[in-house]
Protein backbone atom coordinates (compact mmCIF):
# COMPACT_ATOMS: atom_id res chain seq x y z
CA UNK A 1 0.00 0.00 0.00
CA UNK A 2 1.25 3.33 -1.04
CA UNK A 3 1.33 5.98 1.82
CA UNK A 4 -1.26 8.69 1.36
CA UNK A 5 1.85 11.00 1.87
CA UNK A 6 3.25 10.31 -1.36
CA UNK A 7 3.37 13.47 -3.60
CA UNK A 8 2.18 15.69 -0.90
CA UNK A 9 3.96 18.16 -0.19
CA UNK A 10 5.57 18.51 3.88
CA UNK A 11 3.73 21.90 4.37
CA UNK A 12 0.12 20.15 3.57
CA UNK A 13 0.74 17.18 5.44
CA UNK A 14 -1.05 18.44 8.74
CA UNK A 15 -3.98 19.45 6.20
CA UNK A 16 -3.64 15.28 5.06
CA UNK A 17 -3.45 13.93 8.20
CA UNK A 18 -6.73 15.98 9.06
CA UNK A 19 -8.51 15.09 5.92
CA UNK A 20 -7.69 11.03 6.87
CA UNK A 21 -8.46 11.29 10.07
CA UNK A 22 -12.08 12.75 8.82
CA UNK A 23 -12.55 9.95 6.52
CA UNK A 24 -11.78 7.15 8.94
CA UNK A 25 -15.00 5.02 9.60
CA UNK A 26 -14.50 5.03 13.23
CA UNK A 27 -14.82 8.38 14.98
CA UNK A 28 -11.79 8.53 17.42
CA UNK A 29 -14.09 9.36 20.39
CA UNK A 30 -15.41 5.58 20.10
CA UNK A 31 -11.91 4.44 19.49
CA UNK A 32 -10.67 6.21 23.01
CA UNK A 33 -13.90 4.53 24.78
CA UNK A 34 -13.04 1.36 23.58
CA UNK A 35 -9.58 1.65 24.10
CA UNK A 36 -11.02 2.53 28.21
CA UNK A 37 -13.54 0.35 28.53
CA UNK A 38 -10.92 -2.58 27.74
CA UNK A 39 -8.51 -1.17 30.51
CA UNK A 40 -11.69 -1.29 33.18
CA UNK A 41 -12.25 -5.03 31.55
CA UNK A 42 -8.88 -6.05 32.78
CA UNK A 43 -9.13 -4.27 36.42
CA UNK A 44 -12.57 -5.80 36.69
CA UNK A 45 -12.13 -9.33 35.86
CA UNK A 46 -11.58 -12.03 38.06
CA UNK A 47 -9.18 -15.18 37.70
CA UNK A 48 -9.21 -18.44 39.34
CA UNK A 49 -11.49 -19.86 41.86
CA UNK A 50 -10.13 -17.09 44.74
CA UNK A 51 -10.95 -14.15 42.04
CA UNK A 52 -8.11 -12.56 41.84
CA UNK A 53 -7.80 -9.29 40.24
CA UNK A 54 -5.00 -7.79 38.25
CA UNK A 55 -3.99 -4.49 40.43
CA UNK A 56 -4.64 -5.98 43.39
CA UNK A 57 -3.52 -9.39 43.53
CA UNK A 58 -1.62 -9.98 40.33
CA UNK A 59 1.01 -7.32 38.96
CA UNK A 60 1.39 -8.10 35.07
CA UNK A 61 4.30 -7.08 33.30
CA UNK A 62 3.71 -4.59 30.52
CA UNK A 63 3.65 -7.55 27.56
CA UNK A 64 0.78 -8.89 29.25
CA UNK A 65 -1.46 -6.63 29.56
CA UNK A 66 -0.44 -5.60 25.95
CA UNK A 67 -1.45 -8.76 25.00
CA UNK A 68 -5.15 -8.56 26.82
CA UNK A 69 -5.58 -4.92 25.08
CA UNK A 70 -4.63 -6.68 21.59
CA UNK A 71 -6.93 -8.65 22.03
CA UNK A 72 -9.82 -7.33 24.07
CA UNK A 73 -10.10 -3.68 21.33
CA UNK A 74 -10.90 -5.50 18.32
CA UNK A 75 -13.38 -8.34 20.08
CA UNK A 76 -15.07 -5.25 21.61
CA UNK A 77 -14.87 -3.38 17.92
CA UNK A 78 -16.36 -6.81 16.30
CA UNK A 79 -19.20 -7.18 19.05
CA UNK A 80 -20.28 -3.45 17.91
CA UNK A 81 -19.79 -4.12 14.34
CA UNK A 82 -19.71 -7.34 13.30
CA UNK A 83 -19.86 -6.95 9.60
CA UNK A 84 -17.38 -4.28 9.50
CA UNK A 85 -14.34 -4.92 12.30
CA UNK A 86 -12.70 -8.06 13.16
CA UNK A 87 -9.29 -8.89 14.73
CA UNK A 88 -6.44 -10.93 12.99
CA UNK A 89 -7.32 -14.10 11.49
CA UNK A 90 -4.21 -14.88 9.75
CA UNK A 91 -0.54 -13.69 9.79
CA UNK A 92 -1.07 -11.66 6.74
CA UNK A 93 -3.85 -9.30 8.52
CA UNK A 94 -3.05 -5.81 10.63
CA UNK A 95 -4.19 -6.17 14.18
CA UNK A 96 -7.68 -4.80 13.51
CA UNK A 97 -9.49 -5.47 10.02
CA UNK A 98 -11.93 -3.16 8.55
CA UNK A 99 -13.66 -5.43 6.83
CA UNK A 100 -15.32 -3.25 3.74
CA UNK A 101 -11.77 -1.55 2.97
CA UNK A 102 -8.69 -2.66 4.17
CA UNK A 103 -6.94 0.65 3.66
CA UNK A 104 -8.65 1.22 7.15
CA UNK A 105 -7.08 -2.05 9.05
CA UNK A 106 -5.02 -1.28 11.68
Amino acid sequence: MQSPYTNVPQAQWVEKTSELVKAYPLEMDELVEIVRESWVAIFKSRIGPHGFRVGEHLFPKPQILAFFLHELIPLELQSRYPTKWRGEETAADKDIVYIPDDSYSM
